[in-house]
């Protein structure tokens, strides 16, 4: 009886930790095709197609994570103004792990920058209007909580994770 527990939980412990590698996949590379539709060619030859978010019309800013474990793009939406029509404003960033999307931020206004931080472990941005002063968040990955955050001033010094973010 007692072997049958151990040979069950020898099992359990193999088949999870084949489940737990074949979703791992590393991802190779990722980019947008004409119609500004995200693809994510994996390690493995795999190549999926991340459907696009509503009303999207295009993608930018494509990134992975250094464990290319994560991959993450802005969003492009067609500019409001007829005569700027041509123009795609970034509204929103998602990120993609494991055949899903595991977090989505917007903005009322654009986004004008984004990074990956800490190894991953956080994402970081920069949003504001098309012409004036800013936002910086700094996001956990995991959870999505705002860690911190800073409405920019032209004076301020910024810290590490925000410096490198500024147009």
């Amino acid at each position: 009886m007692r072997l049958r527990y151990v040979a069950g939980a020898i099992l359990l412990v193999a088949l999870h930790a084949e489940i737990h590698a074949a979703q791992s996949v590393k991802i190779a590379r990722a980019f947008a095709d004409e119609s500004g539709t995200l693809h994510v060619a994996l390690a493995n030859g795999q190549d999926i197609v991340v459907p696009k978010e509503k009303g999207q019309t295009g993608t930018a800013d494509i990134k992975i994570t250094s464990d290319h474990q994560t991959v993450g793009w802005l969003v492009g939406y067609p500019n409001p103004d007829p005569d700027r029509a041509w123009e795609k404003l970034y509204g929103k960033l998602v990120l993609w792990r494991d055949g899903k999307v595991i977090r989505r931020f917007s903005t009322e206004l654009v986004f004008w920058s984004w990074d990956f931080w800490q190894d991953g472990k956080q994402v970081r941005f920069h949003t504001g209007p098309l012409h004036g002063a800013g936002r910086f968040e700094l996001h956990d990955l995991e959870t999505g909580r705002l860690v911190k955050a800073i409405d920019e001033e032209v004076t301020q010094t910024l810290p590490d994770w925000a410096e490198s973010l500024s147009p």
